[in-house]
């Protein structure tokens, strides 16, 4: 049986994706605005799943457009999704304006923490609204993206703060790919 797609569901990878590009951008930003390596490491990481993310989403909405259902993707590795826990979009412009040379390393992580608490919130929501399994297992597995990306920004910021140094990607959980 083959599950058609809302449009509901459609809007919610749209915004997703609008969400992505900004992120991806956000991180760019900010890598070239650190000084550290090891928080350039961290952003520009970040900015490469991010692209990912985009390239996911944009295969899932043009299939989906196109009337074939949910496909998987080669991008993603099948496994459990297990431990997962309205979209605030902040304009593009903004995004620019808070990464700027004067501004506390600190600031932009909390900016980043937001970016990705949003995202999962945004994918979490668009797993309610489909019952097709393989749509549920990409959009759990790009919910769980950005629960790991959140908890690599959150030790980051917790190091800087604590110990006025950058983690970077040293200590971070196994991504899910």
């Amino acid at each position: 049986m083959a599950h058609t797609p809302g449009h509901l569901i459609l809007n919610i990878l749209r915004q997703a994706a609008e969400n992505e590009a900004d992120t991806r951008r956000f991180y760019l930003d900010a890598a070239e605005q650190v000084g550290d390596p090891r928080g350039q490491e961290m952003y520009r990481f970040l900015a490469d799943e991010e692209s990912l993310h985009l390239r996911i989403l944009k295969t899932q909405m043009d299939a989906l457009v196109e009337g074939k259902g949910w496909v998987v993707s080669s991008e993603i590795e099948p496994g459990p999704f297990d431990d997962l826990q309205t979209l605030f979009r902040t304009p593009r412009e903004k995004l620019r304006e808070q990464i700027r040379p004067e501004d506390k390393a600190l600031d932009a992580l909390i900016i980043a923490l937001e970016m990705e608490d949003n995202s999962f919130k945004t994918y979490r929501r668009a797993v309610g609204e489909t019952d097709d399994p393989v749509g549920r297992q990409i959009l759990q597995y790009l919910a769980r993206a950005e629960q790991n990306h959140f908890d690599l920004v959150m030790q980051n910021y917790e190091t800087l703060l604590y110990q006025q140094q950058w983690q970077g990607l040293s200590g971070r959980r196994e991504e899910v790919r």
